[in-house]
């Protein structure tokens, strides 16, 4: 078998969401240069876990091969459901029908719940830092910052993108809130790089995430736009701290985030941060 014939955008990459979209119900039908055995198999390993592991859940899925294209369905283990705004990659592998010894063809990609008629908003933006437990209840250098998405966000590229944030809070402890990088009145956001993972070795990067991540310093580099720059003791009672997530200043970071579905995120979403307790070291 020489390989699937691309009837659709689904193994090009990058490529924008909207054109790796797979409606809720499914079926995912991938389109082959010639017809398919029914031994064929697929897995589909889903992005859905908690913001601190990033592995994507493995799920066998329901497999139909009709003539020269597989028709994945989910099974009880995605819910029956492909989750709207959510990313998950399939795993194809398959022989011809009417040439079997020719060996098996296997294929990998992304793709996105939804239906491309039916754009679903960003939904809920959590700010939050992974708080030790040995030190609840501050925030302090060494602490991982994270922002996580109710939906998958990107700009599909797989250089991956970053997310603009500030804090309305006096970093530097100066007195004055504004004069240092990330700090709510400034210039210039932090910039916090999507924490985007993929499932197995050989997989690239859809450039989409619903996850973003920093690391945390008390040292000041030149240029501190990655890593958020604490006061050396920490924050205490950091959480309920007011922040900002800046997509009207995407430009500053890695330029304008959209949803899978192609819509730019423009407006602003202010929340406050949260602490997620994460055990001690």
């Amino acid at each position: 078998m020489s390989g699937p014939a691309l009837a659709t955008m689904l193994f090009e990459h990058p490529t924008f969401g909207r054109y790796n979209m797979v409606a809720s119900a499914g079926p995912l039908t991938v389109a082959f240069n010639q017809a398919v055995a029914s031994s064929a198999v697929a897995e589909v390993y889903v992005d859905r876990q908690d913001a601190a592991d990033y592995s994507p859940v493995l799920a066998t899925v329901e497999v139909a091969s009709v003539g020269g294209q597989l028709r994945v369905m989910p099974n009880q283990q995605l819910d029956n459901a492909f989750v709207e705004g959510h990313k998950y990659y399939v795993v194809l592998q398959a022989t011809s029908r009417d040439n079997p010894g020719a060996g098996s063809v296997r294929v990998a990609a992304p793709f996105f719940g939804g239906s491309l008629g039916a754009p679903k908003p960003l939904g809920n933006v959590t700010v939050q830092y992974l708080d030790n437990e040995a030190t609840a209840g501050w925030f302090n250098p060494g602490e991982k910052l994270q922002i996580v998405f109710e939906r998958n966000i990107g700009r599909a590229e797989t250089a991956g993108f970053s997310v603009p944030l500030f804090f309305d809070y006096d970093l530097n402890r100066s007195g004055t809130t504004g004069d240092a990088v990330g700090e709510l009145g400034n210039d210039e956001p932090y910039c916090i790089r999507d924490a985007e993972t993929v499932p197995f070795t050989g997989a690239f990067k859809s450039g989409y995430s619903r996850w973003a991540q920093a690391s945390t310093t008390s040292l000041a580099p030149a240029r501190a736009v990655s890593t958020v720059t604490l006061p050396y003791d920490g924050i205490a009672n950091a959480a309920g701290m007011p922040v900002k997530v800046a997509f009207s200043q995407s430009y500053k970071c890695s330029g304008v985030l959209q949803t899978v579905w192609g819509e730019n995120l423009l407006t602003d979403v202010t929340t406050t941060l949260t602490a997620k307790a994460v055990p001690a070291n």
